[in-house]
């Protein structure tokens, strides 16, 4: 079974806890920008355990309701869904695989001037 996240909100401290959440619970196998460019999606292969625990790990590590709303049903429609390439504006846009690396040294927005933290 897998475990999949998807991390759509902007902030970063929010990604990176989610992130590390993810990490220290199962392990995190691939991280993927979303074909959007403005999430991640976090994915953990070949755990031991059932379908309903991935469920109950993805809410303890913050998934969106709907989306556990919408795998939690008996329907016929596919589970965990991540899209690989959407089109937006008439534009194909493609997820891509980024290594952890890349996560860590995203930027972070801040107030304080540069002089303070980058020397000269």
């Amino acid at each position: 079974m897998r475990v999949t996240l998807d991390i759509d909100h902007d902030c970063e401290w929010k990604r990176l806890a989610q992130y590390f959440n993810m990490k220290h619970i199962c392990g995190v196998d691939e991280i993927r920008v979303s074909s959007s460019g403005r999430g991640l999606h976090l994915f953990k292969r070949g755990l031991p355990i059932s379908y309903e625990d991935s469920l109950n790990i993805r809410a303890m590590l913050g998934e969106c309701e709907t989306r556990l709303r919408f795998d939690g049903e008996n329907n016929r429609k596919p589970k965990q869904i991540a899209f690989q390439a959407k089109v937006i504006d008439g534009k194909r846009c493609e997820a891509r695989t980024i290594d952890e690396r890349d996560l860590l040294a995203l930027p972070f927005k801040s107030r304080l001037p540069k002089g303070v933290y980058i020397r000269g």
